[in-house]
């Protein structure tokens, strides 16, 4: 559970974690093992994705959003600040080290390889 829908709270702590070596796949007898893989399952449960689409700008210069051409974004649906924790949940989810990973649950579950989708970045 994220504390009070403040999912940087969360996204920060997990990589801390992560970037220390306790990974979601680390070993039973790590202690922070179990913690890490409940905090990943409860932010990616919040997230949800959008199209993306090329466009041009007025001055007409193409823009092309989709670094990776899957044509889908993702974002942290229920977050107060959208934009802001978004970028937390990214860099946690990046850090995870795991880039062929399938979301297993919420909105995504069994349908995004979100490593890959953040490879890019």
């Amino acid at each position: 559970m994220c504390y009070n829908n403040v999912f940087s709270v969360t996204a920060t702590n997990l990589q801390s974690f992560e970037v220390n070596g306790h990974l979601e796949s680390g070993p039973a007898g790590d202690p922070y093992t179990d913690d890490v893989a409940r905090a990943l399952k409860a932010l990616i449960a919040h997230l949800s994705t959008l199209p993306v689409s090329d466009f041009v700008t007025t001055g007409g210069q193409a823009i092309h959003p989709d670094g990776n051409g899957n044509t889908r974004g993702i974002y942290l649906a229920t977050a107060n600040q959208v934009i802001y924790e978004t970028g937390m949940v990214i860099d946690a989810l990046v850090a995870t080290g795991t880039p062929a990973a399938v979301a297993v649950t919420g909105h995504l579950g069994g349908s995004l390889v979100w490593g890959a989708d953040f490879l890019h970045f």
